[in-house]
This record gives structure tokens, C-alpha cells and sequence, in this order.
């Protein structure tokens, strides 16, 4: 990411979005139909990790933010004596003039010459646990390698668990300890944890951020020790490759986790907040606020009308809410009327939150049309209805890969 432009990597290509004045831009994307699992912006050059099952793995680089691509002449190879093969590159980062690759099968290479080679950390490849660690769901691979300086470096791998170097990866440590692992005989073993994440906060490196199945752990002593912040189901649902962890590079206490939603804690990772919404019979059904640097969006999550998205929105910079279409509603039979009332936000019911919330800009989606409405005549159908029950603000209807900034 750079201040103008973002690159995002998936199973179907490389997506690149550019600030447009307000707003952002998303171009045709690249390496269409490749799954690229790492992307990183590194001084003046873009790169990208894409790979198909056909091809194997390529290592790319752009010099003009993605507009055109250079594969590298020789990527990352195994030794022939370790007797492997490279699967997938994970993760791409960098450290002054020092290119660092977390690989699959787990391992870290690192690059003096720009990319041009490629060097084994065989002290890491070399530990004696590396032959025990096993795979995870997406394989078993080294997913986050985080260069805090030039001596000390972190790794995490999946699942192998958390390791430290303080010699520029000479000698290695597993760095576990208190990371509990309920799956393993021994519930706090020295390594095998799998780990979904881990972040380091900018303004004092020496504090970590760990995200894995059993909770968001945080370390104030560079990993040596780690102790449990917040074990809450909703940040440790799905495999480690839907989620994430970040700190705020500003703010000391405040700190992101991506799971099957988007959860902000604002004191060191101990509280994740969410607000309840009703959603017919789910019990578990929230919306969620984010606010920093002055800033409020708020987004609705799959829910009826609700007082509190209605509390949580007043004054926001943006309101994402979803909607069905009132008029389209009234052609279904009433047992159907009945069902989605129960579950879903009405274009009525949404005018009447907005009209009182006063949000700047609202945005709808999981755009519910009806009454045979599709895709851009019933996004204007929608927008009508809102319109018509007294709302003059701001409305977009989103489409995927849309952005929107406050």
C-alpha cells in the first residue's frame, strides 16, 4: 500500500486501486485468473507472487505502481541438497536494502541485490523443531516474517508457531510461551501452535499482536512472553488465511483483527466491539462502528431496522447499511413479507434511520431488490424509494471492490 494507491492480492488475480480525488479507482486486474497470496509495495517498486497450479510460482516486479511487470530471471530455489521444492511465496516484506520471503514449505529467504538472488536462511531451515512442524489448513508455510530491525527479526508458520532471531537469523528460539494449543497433548507446548497472524506496533516494536484459534495474544517483551488479551469466538472463527492483525501505526492501544468481520480494539487488544442487531432468528448477528482520527463509519451487517445501528450512525462520515426494497416486498406473498421484515431493513425503514441519523454519505449493499428488479435498474429503484420517503443525502448502491473513504 502507498498513500495513493493499494494492491490487493487473491485467488483471481491482482486487484490495484488509485485515489480519485475523493474516492478510489480500481483497474483492469492483473495476472487475471492467478492466485496471488502475497503483494507489497517496497520503496519505489510494486511486488506481486503469482502462481497457478500449471505454472508454479512466479516473483514479479513493476516500477510504475503495476502497470507493467518484470518477472524476476531467477527466483527463490532450494538448495539441491535440501531435497525441496518451492510451493508458494506467502508473504514479501523488506528492511532497509533487504528483501525478506516467508515461503511454502516454511521457510525464509532473503535477497541483498534487489531480488535478483535469493538466499536460504539456513538457520532457521536448519532448527532442530522444523522437521516437526506439520501443516495447517492452507498448507505448511511461513505467512508472516517481520523484520523488526537489523538483528532482530520474527516468523510465524502454520503450524509450527512463533520464532525469534536477535543475530540476524544465525540462531533461532521458539517464542511461545503461554500460547496454549488445546489440539497438542501438551496444551502450552514449546512450539506447534498455529498461528494465524502476528503484527508489531510501530511507535514500540517491542510490543507483538498474535492472532491464532484460540484468541488475540499480545507480548510487551518482543515475544519472549506472550499473555492472552481476548479469547472471544468472533475473532478466532475461520482458518488462518481469511484472517488478520494489525496495530495502528499511530496509536499505541488501538489494534485491528480480521475474521469473518472487522473488529477494532482500542485498548491493547483486550476489547473488540460490536453492536447486536436484530436478524429474524440468529442470535449472533452484529453491526460494527470504527472510529480513528475523527473519523466514523459504521456498517450495518445483516439485520432488520434497528434503534441501535440507528444510536451507533448519528453524525457518522459514512452509514453502509443493507436494504431491501419496500415496493418489490409487496409483490411477495405475506408469509415471505413476514420473513424478510423479520430479517431486513426496508428502504422506508432506512430513509427514517438516515433522515434521523444524518450519516454524509450512506451506502447500500447486500442490495436485497425484488419485485424483479436486477442489479443497475434496481439499484436506481432503491435509491428511488429512500429518496421518496425523505431522505436527501448522499446514497451510492456498491458493487464489489468498491471504495469508500470518510
Amino acid at each position: 500500500m502507498s498513500a495513493n494507491t493499494i494492491a490487493v492480492g487473491t485467488l483471481k488475480g491482482l486487484f490495484i486501486f488509485d485515489r480519485n480525488g475523493d474516492g478510489w479507482t480500481c483497474r483492469e486486474p492483473q495476472f487475471n485468473g492467478q492466485s496471488v497470496f502475497a503483494t507489497q509495495f517496497i520503496g519505489g517498486s510494486l511486488w506481486a507472487a503469482p502462481f497457478t497450479e500449471w505454472t508454479g510460482q512466479m516473483l514479479c516486479r513493476s516500477e510504475d505502481g503495476g502497470r507493467t511487470w518484470e518477472t524476476m530471471e531467477h527466483p527463490l530455489k532450494f538448495p539441491e541438497e535440501t531435497e525441496t521444492a518451492l510451493k508458494k511465496i506467502w508473504q514479501i516484506t523488506a528492511l532497509g536494502d533487504r528483501l525478506f520471503a516467508g515461503v511454502e514449505p516454511s521457510a525464509l529467504f532473503t535477497s541483498d541485490d534487489g531480488g535478483k538472488s535469493w538466499q536460504l536462511c539456513e538457520g532457521l531451515w536448519n532448527h532442530p523443531h522444523r522437521a516437526q512442524w506439520g501443516p495447517g489448513f492452507g498448507g505448511l508455510c511461513m505467512h508472516t516474517v517481520l523484520p523488526i530491525d537489523e538483528n532482530n527479526w520474527v516468523v510465524a508458520t502454520s503450524t509450527g508457531g512463533c520464532y525469534k532471531t536477535s543475530d540476524g537469523g544465525g540462531t533461532w528460539t521458539a517464542a511461545n510461551k503461554n500460547i496454549v494449543a488445546p489440539f497438542l497433548p501438551d496444551p502450552e507446548p514449546e512450539f506447534g501452535q498455529c498461528v494465524h497472524k502476528i503484527a508489531y506496533d510501530p511507535s514500540n516494536p517491542n510490543r507483538l499482536f498474535l492472532q491464532h484459534h484460540w484468541g488475540v495474544y499480545r507480548s510487551d517483551d518482543g515475544g519472549t512472553t506472550w499473555t492472552r488479551t481476548n479469547s472471544e469466538n468472533k475473532l478466532r472463527q475461520r482458518a488462518w488465511y481469511y484472517t488478520h492483525v494489525r496495530a495502528d501505526p499511530q496509536e499505541e492501544n488501538v489494534v485491528y483483527a480480521l475474521n469473518t468481520s472487522l473488529y477494532r480494539s482500542i485498548d491493547g487488544g483486550t476489547t473488540f466491539t460490536e453492536i447486536p442487531v436484530p436478524h429474524g432468528e440468529c442470535k449472533h448477528a452484529y453491526g460494527y462502528k470504527f472510529s480513528a482520527h475523527g473519523k466514523t463509519i459504521v456498517v450495518s451487517g445483516d439485520t432488520a431496522k434497528s434503534d441501535a445501528i440507528l444510536d451507533a450512525a448519528r453524525g457518522a462520515d459514512i452509514l453502509v447499511h443493507e436494504v431491501i426494497s419496500a415496493e418489490g416486498l409487496k409483490t411477495r406473498a405475506p408469509e415471505w413479507q413476514a420473513y424478510h421484515h423479520a430479517y431486513h431493513t426496508t428502504t422506508t425503514e432506512l430513509a427514517e434511520i438516515a433522515r434521523e441519523a444524518k450519516p454524509k454519505l450512506l451506502v447500500l449493499y447486500h442490495q436485497l431488490y425484488q419485485g424483479g428488479h436486477k442489479a443497475t435498474d434496481g439499484d436506481v429503484a432503491l435509491i428511488a424509494e429512500i429518496r421518496a420517503a425523505g431522505f436527501e443525502g448522499e446514497i451510492v448502491s456498491a458493487k464489489d471492490l468498491d471504495v469508500f473513504e470518510p
